[in-house]
């Protein structure tokens, strides 16, 4: 796991990723969204997505890269009971109208209870680590944005979400957990 988690890898970064996550036990939360973060089988690039959006508090669309994923819901609001499907379901969904890829081995790293920031609403947001793809990427998106691409690790593209480089460290973090839990404690 050459490089992996040392570069990101600190005590403050470590409390941050390692913290539980909020607990919706109780809660009759139907809405969810997901993203997928895919490494290379060297653990060196990331597979990022290019869709446009707006920027909070304006009107004008820009490019911004992204993992791939999405929400279950088909209306923007992602009222209760909206949601016809899994997580799982979800994942596998979204990843492969984004990517032109299918996974069929992942793992759920993390959930976080999130509130929708126009409506208020509440949901789930999951990050899986995707192991395991079938298929072949889309050469372009519907809307004429760019095919999802590699990116190293060490040189994300400016315009990637920050809560999205976020996902990419906590992924990092979860396979380096799991490789010393599996290989015992590194010394």
């Amino acid at each position: 796991m050459r490089g992996v988690g040392t570069r990101i890898l600190d005590r403050t970064t470590y409390a941050k990723y390692n913290a539980p996550s909020a607990s919706t036990e109780g809660e009759n939360l139907a809405k969810h969204t997901v993203s997928g973060v895919m490494f290379d089988e060297k653990l060196e690039e990331v597979l990022l997505i290019c869709e446009p959006s707006k920027i909070p508090g304006g009107t004008e669309e820009k490019l911004f890269w992204q993992l791939p994923g999405g929400k279950c819901c088909h209306t923007k609001e992602k009222s209760e009971g909206c949601c016809p499907e899994s997580k799982e379901e979800t994942l596998v969904r979204k990843y492969f109208e984004e990517t032109g890829y299918r996974p069929i081995a992942y793992e759920l790293v993390d959930s976080q209870l999130r509130k929708n920031r126009e409506n208020k609403s509440r949901y789930v947001k999951y990050l899986f680590l995707v192991k395991k793809i079938e298929g072949f990427p889309l050469e372009r998106q519907v809307s004429n944005q760019e095919g999802p691409q590699w990116f190293l690790l060490g040189a994300l593209p400016r315009n990637l979400y920050s809560s999205h480089r976020d996902y990419i460290k906590m992924a990092e973090i979860y396979l380096l957990d799991s490789a010393t839990r599996f290989y015992g404690k590194q010394h």
